[in-house]
């Protein structure tokens, strides 16, 4: 995979949007687009991607993250092989076990042991996109397939919590990071992550961090669409665990303190800076999260595609 120090996430209505924004973000100098689970309006990430392949050149495609409970990884597999042979080397697969309520909620899975899960999940899609086959028998996943060709996707997965970022370390293509303020991640996550890699005896994969941006010089216009953006993550148990960690308490409301260091805000030359100091503490790629504040979302879009595009080449 490219050597590449910036990404958006892509977010939009529909695959047929979502696609254009995708082009889009080439033709003005975006390296890496990223699809989040919300990607065209919960619709399927690969198909989406797959189209997109097919219509651009040079930008990577990932995923960050797609929900592991209800598709089997062959499944996924012979997805990623579609996508790689319209847009060869141009896409990386990022996953995660999600959250628990929903999962069981909409799929009726029994969600239980997630780092198990994950794990089994990894040595199935490593193995037989990476080998041509697996054979293998787990607690949460066994399959036995192969592959007419071997592909070196890279497949990643998300992480909040140490235990997350070691298993990254040992086992997956990378980490995905979301809503760890970079302290937390060179501080916390880091660490987990080399000592992973090297109770594995392998080189130290890539870390991810997906930082929220609002392109604006207004320190409350930024916070305020910061809050109204993430409000959710501040109510489930596992985020709120991890700003405990960080130190931050978000009971009542994100306090000024941990937006200082999550969010990033400023004209493009300031965004520039301060992502360009993120990468300085050993962040392998910023993936930026636009949060749109204006009454003209699409320009709003187009100009941070623009800032992190003239920053990338």
């Amino acid at each position: 995979m490219k050597d590449i120090k910036y990404g958006v996430a892509i977010a939009a209505p529909t695959s047929k949007d979502a696609v254009d924004q995708i082009i889009d973000a080439e033709q003005r100098g975006v390296k890496s687009v990223w699809g989040t689970v919300g990607l065209a309006g919960g619709t399927d990430q690969l198909t989406t991607f797959a189209i997109a392949g097919s219509h651009t050149s040079s930008v990577v495609m990932g995923t960050c993250i797609v929900q592991t409970w209800p598709v089997h990884p062959i499944a996924f597999a012979k997805q990623i092989q579609s996508i790689e042979s319209v847009a060869p080397g141009r896409f990386q697969f990022g996953i995660g076990t999600a959250w628990q309520p929903a999962m069981e909620s909409t799929y009726g899975v029994n969600w239980r042991t997630p780092l198990t899960h994950l794990k089994e999940y990894l040595t199935v899609l490593k193995s037989l996109l990476h080998t041509g086959e697996v054979d293998f028998n787990g607690t949460h996943v066994s399959g036995k397939a192969s592959l007419a060709g071997i592909y070196k996707t890279p497949i990643m997965a998300s992480a909040l919590r140490t235990k997350a970022f070691n298993m990254c370390g040992e086992l997956a293509d990378g980490a995905i990071s979301w809503m760890c303020t970079p302290s937390y991640l060179a501080n916390v996550a880091m660490p987990a992550l080399i000592s992973g890699a090297e109770a594995a005896n392998r080189e130290i994969p890539p870390l991810i961090a997906h930082i929220p941006v609002v392109l604006t010089n207004d320190k409350k216009v930024a916070y305020d669409s910061a809050k109204k953006r993430l409000a959710f993550y501040r109510t489930t148990p596992h985020y709120g665990s991890m700003f405990k960690q960080a130190g931050f308490d978000v009971s009542e409301d994100y306090p000024d303190e941990l937006l200082d260091e999550l969010v990033v805000y400023g004209n493009p030359d300031e965004i520039k800076e301060k992502l360009n100091n993120i990468l300085l503490l050993g962040i392998s790629e910023v993936l930026v999260q636009p949060i749109l504040h204006s009454d003209n979302k699409d320009k709003e879009l187009q100009d941070i595609f623009d800032t992190i595009g003239s920053i990338s080449n």
